[in-house]
């Protein structure tokens, strides 16, 4: 709960969603990578496609998507409505892919959560980050472990939540908790 103020705060679209049993919690970045990985990883995706998706090897992939020849998908990924994959593209699972993305010639896309309108350039790359609706990452550029917003942050600088020209850097702000939530990870784990 201490996450959604800092995305409220940055402008970004919350949404609620109404768990009819357990659900497990998301605190941060982190929690919310974690939560996309068990979504993708859930039994009914193994099973049972979602009504309109289809079963591709492990993945899972909504009918009105378009996978474009060459894409290799790498474990356990679902794509969402209306995305484009380009072609000679990767996706490495867990991974999922939101409606109305479009993911570039040749890109790849790995351990990651893509919300809702995300655009990735041609070669570029994500690896282990979270891009919020309509976030931008330009053709070549390579993300690793990044919080990036749709509000036109391209900063992929490590700042630990500092102000920026008075005003908070959002994607610096969500990265820099992301990865103090990764290093206290591993530091309970390395105990």
């Amino acid at each position: 709960e201490r996450w959604i103020p800092q995305l409220v705060s940055a402008g970004h679209r919350i949404g609620a969603f109404v768990a009819g049993t357990h659900s497990p919690e998301v605190s941060d970045a982190e929690s919310c990578l974690l939560v996309n990985q068990w979504l993708v990883r859930r039994p009914v995706l193994e099973d049972q496609p979602l009504n309109e998706y289809v079963r591709h090897g492990e993945s899972t992939v909504h009918r009105r998507a378009r996978i474009e020849p060459g894409v290799r998908m790498i474990g356990r990924v679902l794509v969402g409505a209306e995305t484009h994959i380009g072609r000679d593209a990767t996706l490495v699972g867990p991974t999922s892919i939101g409606i109305g993305c479009e993911i570039g010639d040749g890109a790849l896309v790995s351990r990651s959560a893509l919300w809702d309108g995300c655009r990735m350039g041609s070669f570029s790359s994500v690896d282990s980050s979270l891009l919020l609706h309509g976030a931008m990452v330009k053709a070549d550029e390579s993300l690793f472990g990044i919080v990036r917003g749709g509000d036109g942050a391209a900063s992929s600088r490590e700042v630990d939540g500092e102000l920026m020209n008075g005003q908070p850097d959002s994607e610096a702000a969500l990265t820099a908790a992301f990865r103090r939530s990764w290093s206290r990870k591993s530091a309970e784990v390395g105990a």
